[in-house]
C-alpha cells in the first residue's frame, strides 16, 4: 500500500510526534511505500527515510536527497513554515514567531490552512496514495479535506488528547472545524478511552 502520515510538526520531542515517527517507520519495515508530510527540519537524520522533498507554499518541490537504504521507499515531504508556527501549548522553547492556536487570528489561520493544503493536494495527486492518516483533530484533517475529495483518497483521523485539551475545548472555531473534519473524514482511530 501508499500510506500518507499528515503530520504539521517534526518528528522529535512530543507524543504525537514521536507516534507519527515510529508509526511510519513499522509500516515501512512491513514493506509499504512510506509518505510522511511533516515539517521536519532534519530528514537526513531519519535512517528508513529514502526521499525528501521541501514543498513551498505554492505547491512546488525541490529534492533535498535520495538515498538507496535496501528497504521500501519512504517520502518525507516538508512542508512549508508560514509567518506563525501554531501549537497547541506554549510549553517549551521553539524557533520563530510561535503561537498558539487560540492566538491566532482568523487570517493567521486562514494563511496556514492555504500552506498546508497547497503542497498537500499535489502530493495526493502526485503520488496516488491508497489512504491518508492525519494526527489531531486541528488542523491537519481540516487541511486534508479538500485534498482527499479531489484525489479520492480516504482519510482516516488519528486524535491526540493535546489537541482536545488545548484547542478544541477551548475555542468555537476549532470545535466547528474538528467537527466538520470527523464528519467528512472516512473514519477515526481512536487510541484510548479519554481521547474517546
Amino acid at each position: 500500500m501508499r500510506i500518507g502520515f499528515f503530520h504539521g510538526y517534526e518528528l522529535t520531542g512530543s507524543g504525537s510526534n514521536e507516534y507519527t515517527r515510529y508509526l511510519a517507520k513499522f509500516f515501512v519495515e512491513a514493506g509499504h511505500e512510506i509518505h510522511i508530510i511533516c515539517r521536519e527540519i532534519n530528514p537526513e537524520s531519519i535512517p528508513y527515510v529514502t526521499h525528501a522533498l521541501s514543498w513551498n507554499k505554492h505547491g512546488d518541490f525541490e529534492l533535498v536527497f535520495k538515498r538507496n537504504n535496501g528497504q521500501t521507499s519512504c517520502f518525507l515531504h516538508q512542508l512549508p513554515h508560514g509567518n506563525v508556527h501554531p501549537v497547541f501549548l506554549k510549553d517549551k522553547q521553539r524557533q520563530g514567531n510561535v503561537k498558539s492556536f487560540l492566538e491566532l487570528t482568523d487570517e493567521e489561520l486562514k494563511h496556514y490552512h492555504h500552506i498546508s493544503e497547497s503542497p498537500l493536494k499535489k502530493i495526493l495527486a502526485k503520488y496516488n496514495l491508497d489512504i491518508l492518516h492525519a494526527n489531531h483533530l486541528i488542523y491537519q484533517p481540516v487541511a486534508a479535506l479538500n485534498a482527499c475529495k479531489l484525489t479520492k483518497t480516504p482519510l482516516a483521523i488519528y486524535p491526540h488528547g493535546s489537541c482536545i485539551e488545548y484547542t478544541i475545548k477551548l475555542d468555537e472555531r476549532y470545535r466547528e472545524l474538528a467537527l466538520k473534519g470527523i464528519m467528512e473524514s472516512s473514519g477515526l482511530i481512536i487510541g484510548n478511552n479519554e481521547v474517546r
